[in-house]
């Protein structure tokens, strides 16, 4: 997928950016660097909520359908780009991706996805038992049967916390301000079709030219405070960060009952989908650290030194994810300057979309590469 070169000339605007997660640390970088001015508002601070407790895997490894492929493609090569860019990246970490399932049937399903990825020209191979844990000395597979492994060699992970905060800083430096631990509790209509400024829960009032809404799993409400309506099926789930261990594991591994990443410090970072709880749903801190527990466990059957370690931390996110799953980017059906950026792939997507939202709100160039996530297929509207 062909993108457009980075911003060079811009209109200013005054634009308040909600949220402070990694795609709205993106965007505001984005529209800092073309000129505008750009308050970042967020009810907690700096990548607080969701960015926190995400896995960060940069992929377009099972994402569908192909412009959605495509757009995590895009994705995943503006973080090369912007890591080039940036000389010293030390939240980039291309380590590529193991994959495997435990049955004859999982393993089937694989093999369709990695033929459908060459398909796409997607760099999916296969490697034996005995070749991964050559490359991954540390990992040991208990062989009931002749099994394939996936490898996707251009997958990789990042430190999101630290590349939002990165990103942020970048923009103060363009004059960008941030204002944390301020809910967006009302937004002052000027006519029917624009949003004059936003309210926030300790009664400050921030004017905008255009108002971007990256809140992640709060965007259906704050839609709301415009009188819109967009539907989400949110989910919180929990990643587990292991003390730091003495192993040399450099790879991301997908097991068939856990995801398995090293993360920075000598730690393990792990997550597995059956510890999703429904939108709304949480967990205690001690059932989540039993959580975390059971995580590790399945862990230390792909990677027996993990035997030894323990469990540091958890972290517990609600994962914003849109009706169908694929992202909503774009107007608010019926308001000029109301744009909303969510997506279940907010690691993956974010410097992309960040350079992209630029192009459309500073320099009215609308990007046919979002064409097919426009709001309003959810069929949202205002007032």
């Amino acid at each position: 997928m062909k993108v457009p070169h980075p911003i060079a000339e811009a209109t200013p605007l005054n634009v308040v950016v909600i949220g402070a997660g990694i795609i709205g640390s993106s965007v505001a970088y984005h529209l800092a660097e073309a000129g505008c001015s750009v308050k970042v508002v967020d009810s907690k601070g700096v990548a607080g909520g969701a960015t926190r407790a995400s896995f960060a895997w940069l992929n377009s490894n099972a994402k569908q359908p192909r412009n959605y492929h495509d757009l995590n493609v895009a994705g995943m090569q503006e973080h090369k780009r912007f890591a080039r860019k940036s000389q010293r990246a030390p939240w980039f970490h291309p380590s590529g991706n193991f994959e495997w399932s435990a049955t004859e049937e999982g393993e089937a399903e694989l093999e369709a996805k990695v033929n459908r990825l060459r398909n796409w020209r997607y760099a999916a191979g296969w490697v034996t038992v005995e070749e991964l844990e050559r490359w991954e000395p540390d990992v040991s597979l208990v062989r009931t049967r002749k099994m394939k492994i996936a490898h996707y060699p251009e997958e990789a992970w990042v430190d999101a916390r630290r590349l939002a905060f990165v990103l942020l800083r970048r923009a103060t430096r363009m004059g960008a301000t941030i204002h944390a631990c301020r809910e967006v509790v009302w937004m002052d209509a000027e006519g029917d079709d624009r949003i004059a400024r936003v309210v926030t829960n300790t009664d400050e009032r921030f004017d905008a030219d255009f108002i971007i809404v990256c809140a992640g799993p709060a965007t259906e409400r704050v839609v709301s405070l415009a009188g819109g309506s967009l539907p989400m099926r949110n989910r919180a789930g929990l990643v587990a960060l292991t003390a730091p261990v003495a192993i040399g594991l450099r790879s991301i591994l997908h097991a068939p009952n856990v995801s398995i990443r090293p993360d920075k410090g000598g730690r393990v970072l792990m997550y597995s989908r059956a510890l999703d709880v429904p939108k709304g749903g949480t967990l205690s801190g001690l059932d989540a650290m039993r959580a975390g527990g059971r995580v590790l466990a399945a862990a230390a059957d792909v990677v027996p030194a993990l035997r030894h370690s323990r469990i540091e931390n958890t972290r517990m996110g609600v994962r914003p994810i849109p009706q169908d799953g694929l992202p909503v980017v774009g107007l608010l059906p019926g308001l000029q300057n109301l744009y909303l950026a969510v997506t279940h792939s907010g690691v993956t997507l974010a410097l992309i979309l960040g350079r992209l939202i630029a192009l459309e709100v500073a320099l009215h160039r609308p990007q046919r590469v979002l064409a097919p996530f426009r709001p309003e297929r959810l069929a949202i509207g205002n007032r």
